[in-house]
């Protein structure tokens, strides 16, 4: 997927357009003739179920008709047979006119009730047949047909009713399906039956009108008796030899056989099957016969009912994929056209992004939104050629200042010492200290020297501020803290030189920078230690065997505020081994990326750990302390320190 979203976003303006307008219009085209197919084919699905439903019900009003006129027909026997006795010979010409009359009617029987008739006779069944034209007439009893225990006679004694039997095939006789309609004929006086009177019907005329029934090219109907059994099918061997039970048993197919249980319960259905009835799946309509409750049926193939429809959705599939590819030729030249001005602007801008400003950019001819684009490159091009030639002037200003400011660094940090050799005196002490400004320049200071051959003087400053007028005030002090170097005043106090130097800085001072300092002047033949305090941070005594000592008595304000007097100076005694550690608020003020700061408690737990390493390395440990601490957090004040360690003579 990022791969695919890679590839979509590096492609030409031109797909871009072209290619979500075509998907656009396949969306819209493809939804559209879904939605024309699907619902084509529930209208058409209705329309042919409503005329497979007229077709099938005019084969059955047809059908009715033909098996009402046979009923009335033996009513209307039956009335002239209720209160009437005829002879015998009158029965047989009655039953002859039936048959010569009715062509329907293959044959007929007058079975009376064993010695109903005649008291002498127990059987006597006149029946009349046409055969080839002509018409035949005996008694079935003479045959020795004990007609009394078949079911054309059984049944309708039984029910009392008239009764249409099972189709069967007449062997030796009509040679053909035939089904007999059997009406029992009543005594009026004695309430009894006296007769059956039958009707033996051909079904051919059935089967030819069934056949006729026709929806599509193999579409065919089929009729089932009352038990199931085919009556008309076009496959003949199917005809009175299977049911549509026996076949659903053949075929284990579940839904035949419930099928064939609502065609024989009389029900009404249209539905989709997937059987025998058919190959492959197709619709069925099945309706049943009121008469005699056989049940008539029609099928035909789905492929078939959507074959014309299929062909017209494949015509305009095909008709809408050529308007499509025809579309997007037309939108890609379009488009392609469109965005030219574009291309060629690309290119330009390529060319200006390379740093060629001088580019010719084409003529603007529209004042459409690409001739608006050509303009604000032009101004673009413009703007950044006067941009270009500012921002030269700039860095080279900037380089001058970053020279100069390197120079002001360099000549900052020779006012501060950078060799800490004692001439003379490193038996007795050893001094060290280190300066890292926050900025290119900074306001801290340290400096120390010799005001005879036994005293030294060493003090360190924090000068209000940062940058280069911090850095030029620290100059100024640096100076004139140096005016006491080898100056061989034996009686030089660091009370008189904090109160001189502010004078001069309170003299000096129109910006009303202020320093914070901590002077001291250390003896080295007694180990006495006189020191004043300016308002500067605490310093800290470190002795031989590691104790920390504070000296915090603060003996005045900053140096530069105004001209004051301070007071007595601060002494003490170290003794050999002593360390004097003297530092500015940027170590326990650097802060780290979480906000915290480095505070004056993690600074004396390293002094009192690393109190047995000599001053430079523990200097240096000290300041890689601060560093780890801060990590990535950029530095927010200078950091210096100042360390003497007295030996003693």
């Amino acid at each position: 997927m990022p791969k695919m979203l890679s590839k979509i976003k590096n492609m030409s303006v031109i797909y871009k357009v072209t290619i979500p307008i075509i998907i656009i219009t396949v969306l819209v085209f493809g939804t559209a003739v879904v939605y024309n197919y699907e619902f084509s084919k529930g209208l058409l699905l209705k329309n042919v179920e409503e005329n497979t439903r007229n077709l099938i019900n005019s084969a059955i009003n047809k059908s009715e008709g033909f098996f009402v006129s046979v009923e009335k027909i033996a009513q209307n026997i039956n009335y002239v047979l209720e209160d009437r006795y005829l002879e015998s010979q009158e029965i047989y010409s009655l039953i002859e006119k039936i048959v010569k009359k009715n062509d329907e009617v293959f044959g007929s029987c007058l079975a009376f009730e064993p010695f109903e008739y005649d008291k002498s006779t127990a059987y006597f069944a006149p029946y009349c047949y046409e055969k080839d034209g002509e018409v035949y007439c005996n008694n079935l009893a003479e045959r020795g047909y004990d007609y009394p225990l078949w079911d054309w006679y059984q049944i309708p004694k039984v029910l009392k009713r008239d009764v249409w039997s099972e189709p069967y095939f007449d062997e030796g006789g009509g040679e053909s399906i035939m089904s007999t309609y059997s009406v029992p004929i009543f005594d009026e006086s004695r309430g009894n039956i006296k007769a059956i009177f039958t009707l033996d019907l051909s079904l051919e005329w059935l089967n030819e009108l069934v056949s006729q029934i026709k929806i599509f090219d193999t579409g065919y109907a089929f009729l089932i008796s009352r038990k199931g059994t085919i009556i008309t099918h076009p496959e003949s061997e199917y005809i009175m030899n299977e049911s549509i039970f026996s076949l659903a048993k053949e075929n284990e197919y579940e839904e035949l056989r419930e099928i064939g249980q609502k065609m024989i319960n009389s029900e009404e259905q249209f539905i989709k099957v997937n059987s025998v009835l058919y190959n492959g799946v197709s619709w069925l309509y099945f309706a049943p016969l009121s008469n005699n409750h056989w049940s008539i049926g029609f099928v035909f193939p789905e492929k078939e009912l959507y074959a014309d429809l299929n062909e017209l959705t494949f015509n305009i599939v095909a008709i809408i994929v050529i308007g499509i590819v025809i579309i997007a030729f037309v939108v890609f030249f379009i488009v392609r056209k469109l965005t030219k001005p574009l291309v060629k602007l690309s290119a330009i801008t390529g060319e200006i992004g390379k740093g060629n400003l001088d580019v010719t950019l084409p003529e603007n001819n529209s004042k459409d939104e690409i001739g608006k684009l050509r303009d604000s490159f032009f101004n673009m091009q413009q703007s950044l050629k006067e941009y270009i030639i500012n921002l030269e002037n700039t860095l080279s200003a900037k380089k001058r200042m970053e020279s100069e400011l390197s120079i002001a660094k360099e000549i900052q940090l020779g006012f501060v010492p950078k060799k800490f050799k004692l001439a003379g005196h490193d038996e007795e002490l050893e001094v060290y200290g280190h300066m890292e400004p926050a900025r290119e320049v900074g306001g801290d200071l340290f400096d120390f020297f010799f005001l005879d051959e036994n005293r030294i003087c060493f003090a360190i400053g924090d000068v209000s501020g940062k940058g280069i007028p911090a850095a030029l005030f620290m100059a100024v002090t640096t100076s004139l803290f140096n005016e006491y170097r080898n100056s061989n005043e034996s009686g030089t106090t660091v009370k008189e030189i904090a109160e001189k130097l502010n004078r001069n800085l309170c003299a000096r001072n129109p910006e009303s920078f202020f320093i914070t300092m901590f002077i001291c002047i250390l003896d080295l033949s007694t180990g006495e230690l006189k020191y004043c305090n300016c308002g500067h941070n605490k310093s800290y005594l470190i002795s031989k065997g590691g104790s920390l000592k504070f000296l915090e008595e603060v003996n005045g304000m900053p140096l530069g505020v105004a001209p004051l007097e301070y007071g007595i100076s601060e002494t003490i005694k170290l003794e050999k081994g002593d360390k004097i550690f003297l530092y500015t608020d940027g170590i326990v003020e650097a802060f780290n990326e979480k906000g915290e700061i480095y505070t004056e408690k993690r600074l004396e737990d390293n002094l009192m750990k690393y109190s047995d390493k000599k001053i430079k390395d523990m200097v240096k440990i000290i300041s890689e302390s601060v560093a780890e601490f801060a990590g990535e957090e950029p530095q927010s004040d200078d950091v210096t320190m100042f360390c003497v360690h007295f030996k003693g003579r």
